[in-house]
């Protein structure tokens, strides 16, 4: 009797502790991770309870989520290359939110951990590192890092460089989108041709991130998204003041500096804010017989500061010149009969001007339901002026084949986003929505020339375009390898050209 009694409640107990467990209120652990001084979101993070099977990583706002969690007490780990590993104890006894941040270190590859969930955030990990340990001359350059993606330059370092991606010519960028802090890149109906995306205003320096989407598969992306989309993101706040002088071969001089101008020993509030400064000057005469005479000159500034607990701001201000003589494309023929040198030129005139000037205003707010509101209003001020020689006398055999493209123009614009992620039996779904408007109020003309005096018009005339878009999205994780995405686009288009001559 005595040992059925002590079987009777070994049972019990077992079955006591089974149903605990089944049912057992599972709680979720959800945070952010920022940089140290709370201004800027550390995209791709790892996210770890040691000794279980639950991680993640961040998003493009720090976010992370872990769902169905046992309460007790676990040991967090969160890391990410480059910045120094955070590992502390946490109890979890309900639904928990947790903002962290991580300090800045140097880079040791052998911290490198490799998950087995599969992360987009990777990619711009390691791109990370390779911005820090590959030279580049611009921030085109960082194109290079993304696999299946090769530019060219073929009419000096003052030009939009062509774009292939997996075999597919997107050319100055006609089929490729590019943003920069959410504004476009690509010109509509450019002189030079439809999508031009010229972002050497871009300094490397200030560049974050860089995230590339392959395809057009997204249905926030629109016009020109059809190869794929580079999204660049500068740095809200910088770690130290830079000064750099750089001096290479062929007249090749660089200089380079980034200096903060609002820091923790400069505030101007009590609020956290952080504003810097960065200026860049290039200029070399290249390889060619004919010097290139190629300068750029860059400016660029940021502001970044939370008004108050829900709302985030960040304006940037920039502006960007070049000047350049090109030694554009060759004949073979006039190689091979010793004509020109394989580094000379039939036309030593081509080349050209270009200047660009931003304003770029993003309110983030985050409302009380944990959604997160976007509005973005941007102005563009651009001027373009290029001299090609394609043919050289094949059209005109006095004055030659030089023909010079003009663009001037204003662009006005404005973005809305609407995010949210829901919890639909343990899943998660993340629904975005969005709004938009770009205005382009443009000058475009063709010409003739000859050593870059104009002679006759071809064509010329404004052009106002505007594009209205809406757009949505809804992606449904099933688990950490399979989700589902659903989305809808619709873009409208207005078309005005009005031409007139003279030169």
């Amino acid at each position: 009797m005595l040992a059925q009694k002590y079987l009777f409640t070994i049972i019990v107990l077992f079955f006591c502790l089974l149903f605990t467990n089944i049912f057992a209120q599972k709680v979720q652990l959800k945070g952010q991770i920022t940089t140290k001084d709370g201004l800027t979101s550390i995209v791709g993070a790892s996210i770890l309870l040691t000794n279980t099977n639950f991680r993640t990583t961040t998003d493009q706002k720090g976010n992370f989520i872990l769902q169905n969690i046992f309460p007790g007490k676990y040991s967090l780990e969160i890391s990410l290359i480059g910045y120094e590993k955070l590992i502390e104890q946490i109890t979890i006894s309900e639904n928990l939110t947790i903002k962290r941040s991580l300090r800045n270190s140097s880079i040791n590859m052998r911290e490198i951990t490799v998950n087995s969930d599969k992360s987009t955030s990777s990619n711009e990990s390691l791109s990370g590192i390779d911005k820090l340990l590959r030279p580049v001359n611009s921030s085109q350059d960082l194109l290079r890092l993304v696999p299946g993606l090769f530019i060219a330059q073929h009419a000096g370092g003052g030009k939009a460089e062509q774009i292939f991606l997996r075999g597919f010519d997107s050319d100055h960028g006609t089929d490729f989108n590019i943003t920069v802090d959410g504004m476009p890149v690509n010109m509509v109906s450019h002189a030079h041709g439809q999508g031009y995306a010229d972002f050497h205003f871009v300094i490397p320096e200030t560049v974050d991130r860089l995230k590339v989407y392959k395809g057009p598969y997204t249905s926030r992306f629109g016009d020109f998204a059809t190869s794929g989309t580079g999204e660049f993101f500068t740095k809200n706040t910088i770690s130290q003041n830079e000064v750099k002088l750089e001096a290479g071969m062929f007249d090749t001089y660089r200089a380079f500096t980034m200096i903060n101008i609002l820091d923790k020993k400069h505030l101007l509030s009590t609020k956290k804010e952080t504003a810097y400064i960065a200026g860049e000057s290039v200029f070399t005469n290249s390889y060619f017989l004919e010097k290139q005479k190629f300068s750029r000159y860059n400016l660029f500034g940021k502001y970044a500061g939370l008004l108050n607990a829900s709302n985030f701001l960040t304006i940037s201000l920039s502006t960007f010149s070049a000047d350049w003589d090109a030694s554009g494309q060759i004949p073979k023929r006039a190689v091979e009969s010793k004509t020109i040198d394989r580094f000379g030129s039939i036309d030593p005139t081509e080349g050209g001007q270009t200047q660009r000037t931003n304003l770029n205003t993003i309110i983030t707010t985050t409302t009380s339901s944990n959604a997160t509101i976007k509005n973005q209003f941007y102005y563009v001020n651009y001027y373009f002026n290029l001299y090609s020689n394609f043919s050289f006398y094949l059209k005109d055999s006095i004055h030659g084949d030089e023909i010079n493209q003009t663009d001037q123009r204003n662009i006005y614009g404005y973005s809305g986003t609407y995010q949210k992620e829901f919890t639909i039996n343990d899943k998660t779904l993340q629904f975005t929505a969005g709004i938009g408007t770009r205005n382009d109020f443009t000058h475009i003309s063709l010409k003739h020339a000859e050593k870059r005096n104009l002679l006759d018009t071809i064509v010329s005339g404004n052009v106002v375009q505007q594009n209205t878009n809406s757009f949505l999205d809804l992606t449904f994780h099933i688990n950490k390898k399979i989700s589902i995405n659903s989305g809808m686009r619709l873009d409208y288009f207005n078309f005005k050209f009005a031409e007139h001559t003279g030169i």
